[in-house]
């Protein structure tokens, strides 16, 4: 069950409300931080901070990267908006309506990894063999339906015995994709519209979203901040025989804090090798502006080597290799240059569990990596002390 709550578990942490001034110019001096970071940072999952720092040694990084802001970039300081996430309804009422607009039959009922900071309601299956609808009283207000019948379960050609006498299937029926039972673009835009109108979130045609395979399709919609996508939104899948396998949304509402000052973006850019600084995009966003950097690593020595020609693997090795006496490499520097920046918005986590909505840029290097940070003036955003990695030494 421990699982079963680190999944509802969203990303980071930590605690917020203080006091807001109002400034002359319009926007809103701090007397304490707003948002207050906790160890675990922006986005990570629960439990990730708490191993990271108490990680005692790391395999050392063979690379150190020098990010240096480009001519291009703008030194021009600017103000943003900054929105609390607060939970809207009742969660009961909602799994309701979402049980009732996807045909979920059952009572409602508290599993018992539920507990009073994180409320978890359910209706429908409780094995997981059928479907159920689950909202998770916390963070977004995040709930989501699951039909397992919608993606089945290959035949069996071979089944095997196990040495305590259990059965299991040695070898599964090869699984061909049927893309002719998958629902056409229109199709997913039509369903998808509705279902969200269903569950309360009214949305135009043109502000869904939809992607396909031969193995799945799916539709997502984002919720609308400040004139902006966000990264609050709701999905619907379909499963390879196109029957909806998915369905996903969240139960918040957008309460503006004010305006805040925000640096440049040639100072956003030595926010880059900061974690602390980082947040979540809008898929819409990440669909739009990420990139590839090409077929490319770069190897330990510096040079170039393409990712289509991997060196021979286990050829020619001796039967007991003579340990590597040599001392550890020191890191090779990488100059990397940031030649375009883009405003975006960032979803962040505060040591409380609640989100926020907080102005950021999009930093793009010359190799194409595309890299968001929040660009919020010091100040209004309280950090997390950073966390020291001595490397593992042979």
């Amino acid at each position: 069950m421990r699982q079963n709550l680190a999944i509802l578990l969203q990303s980071v942490a930590v605690g917020a409300a203080l006091v807001l001034v109002p400034a002359t110019a319009g926007t809103t001096v701090m007397k304490q931080p707003l948002i207050s970071l906790g160890a675990s940072g922006t986005s990570a999952q629960p439990g990730q901070a708490s191993e990271f720092a108490d990680a005692k040694m790391m395999m050392p990084n063979p690379f150190t990267y020098v990010y240096e802001a480009g001519d291009a970039l703008s030194d021009e300081a600017g103000t943003g908006q900054v929105y609390e996430l607060q939970l809207s309804g009742e969660p009961k009422a909602i799994l309701q309506r979402v049980a009732d607009a996807l045909g979920v039959q059952g009572s409602l009922f508290e599993p018992e990894y539920s507990n009073d900071q994180y409320r978890v309601f359910v209706i429908g299956s409780k094995d997981g063999s059928g479907a159920s609808a689950t909202i998770n009283w916390s963070g977004t207000g995040s709930w989501w339906f699951n039909e397992p019948q919608a993606y089945p379960t290959p035949d069996c050609n071979k089944w095997e015995t196990a040495e305590d006498g259990a059965n299991y299937c040695g070898q599964y029926a090869e699984q061909k994709p049927t893309p002719e039972l998958l629902p056409s673009k229109d199709q997913m835009i039509t369903e998808a519209a509705k279902i969200f109108s269903a569950v309360g979130q009214k949305v135009s045609a043109a502000q869904i979203q939809t992607s396909s395979s031969d193995w799945g399709a799916s539709a997502y919609s984002s919720l609308q901040i400040g004139g902006q996508d966000s990264p609050i939104e709701w999905t619907v899948s379909w499963g390879p025989t196109g029957k909806i396998g998915s369905v996903s949304g969240h139960s918040v509402k957008a309460v503006s804090r004010g305006d805040f000052k925000t640096i440049s973006d040639k100072a956003a850019v030595g926010r880059i090798s900061d974690w602390r600084y980082s947040g979540q995009l809008a898929q819409s966003v990440w669909a739009k502006y990420q990139t590839n950097p090409g077929g490319e690593v770069i190897a330990f020595d510096g040079a170039a080597k393409s990712l289509s020609a991997p060196e021979p693997f286990g050829e020619d090795l001796p039967e007991n290799p003579e340990p590597d006496q040599s001392p550890a490499p020191s890191p090779t520097p990488i100059n990397v240059t940031v030649n375009k920046a883009i405003k975006a918005q960032l979803m962040i986590w505060d040591k409380s569990g609640k989100p926020w909505i907080v102005p950021g840029v999009m930093l793009f290097a010359d190799q194409g990596w595309l890299t968001p940070v929040f660009n919020l003036e010091d100040g209004v955003v309280e950090l997390p002390d950073p966390v020291e990695v001595s490397p593992m030494l042979k």
